[in-house]
């Protein structure tokens, strides 16, 4: 299947409703991993940071989770 922004988001909004299955959770990882996506996560999850609760994370604790996430594997 081809990975596009609209699948992507898709199942992003499964996952946030837990209403994700294993195959569309392993297809999710996939785009996590995929580098023409990383931007697009990033921007997703700082979305989803500032609406959990903008005080909760200081920007640079966010920056360093985002990191961790898209850390290469050595």
């Amino acid at each position: 299947m081809e990975k596009t922004s609209q699948r992507l988001q898709e199942l992003i909004q499964r996952y946030l409703k837990q209403k994700i299955t294993n195959q569309q959770l392993f297809e999710l990882l996939g785009y996590a991993q995929d580098p023409l996506f990383e931007s697009e996560i990033k921007e997703e999850l700082a979305l989803l940071f500032e609406k959990a609760d903008p005080q909760a994370l200081a920007e640079d604790e966010q920056s360093e989770i985002l990191r961790q996430i898209f850390k290469k594997k050595d």
